[in-house]
């Protein structure tokens, strides 16, 4: 067993005897290495420790620090196959610690990895899921290949040049998954800060009617233009969503 690995082994006892203080300065020097970027990857102790660091710290109400040592956890371990990373990743997904911080600092949406790509994790982890299945009796060699692709989709082709992603959602339009645990939570932030919203219901989701009934909630509605593909299709919007009074038909070249 590793230093690091007898470290968080301790932090998990105190941890699960409540002493919360002991358990953050048992996680602390993993932490910080894990951090590091340059440091050699360790996935069980990293991604442990800053999963249970981020647990730790939300239960505190130090949600800024706990999203942080989660999206860290997402973004250095989502395409590792180690089984503790990735359940650790899963947890960091499926879990209260990013959307609660989200709620209270919606800043930090700016700081997820590659942010419209981080936004579609969850259907990435079904597909590390997929690729251990359908390649159970590869050699370590395939898995690892179809892993590093995955980790390059998941990222994009520029995560690994030091590219600063917060930049990067300034000016992408987020694409949000329904099947994502954080998809209403970012809505309502998105919904809350823009200037102006375009809702395209051409190509129509199964959250659409939740997106509507958030704008008009918000008090949204009349920053709103909504887009139909006919006219036939504008009257049947307007009599569903009066409180919507922009309803255009979108021509071919896109308006």
């Amino acid at each position: 067993m590793t230093e690091q690995e007898a470290a968080l082994d301790r932090a998990l006892t105190h941890f699960n005897e409540h002493d919360d203080v002991a358990a953050l300065a048992a996680l602390e020097p993993i932490v910080a290495a894990a951090i590091d970027e340059a440091s050699p990857p360790d996935p069980r102790s990293f991604a442990g420790a800053l999963y249970l660091q981020g647990l730790i710290l939300h239960g505190q109400g130090r949600l800024e620090t706990a999203f942080d040592r989660h999206r860290v956890c997402i973004e250095r371990f989502v395409g590792n196959h180690h089984p503790v990373a990735r359940e650790c990743v899963i947890r960091c997904l499926d879990g209260d610690v990013i959307p609660d911080a989200l709620r209270q600092h919606p800043e930090l949406l700016a700081r997820l990895p590659a942010a419209h790509h981080a936004l579609r994790l969850p259907t990435n982890i079904e597909m590390v899921r997929t690729i251990e299945a359908d390649m159970a009796s590869a050699t370590e060699a395939r898995r690892d290949e179809a892993f590093a692709a995955l980790e390059r989709r998941i990222l994009g082709d520029d995560a690994r040049a030091g590219v600063d992603f917060g930049k990067d959602f300034a000016h992408a339009i987020p694409k949000l998954e329904v099947s994502n645990p954080w998809w209403e939570t970012v809505l309502e932030i998105l919904v809350r800060q823009a200037s102006r919203i375009v809702f395209d219901t051409r190509h129509p989701s199964p959250g659409a009617s939740t997106e509507l009934e958030l704008i008009a909630s918000l008090g949204r509605a009349a920053d709103t233009t909504v887009l139909v593909s006919d006219e036939s299709v504008r009257a049947v919007t307007r009599a569903a969503w009066p409180a919507f009074e922009r309803i255009e038909v979108a021509h071919a070249n896109g308006r």
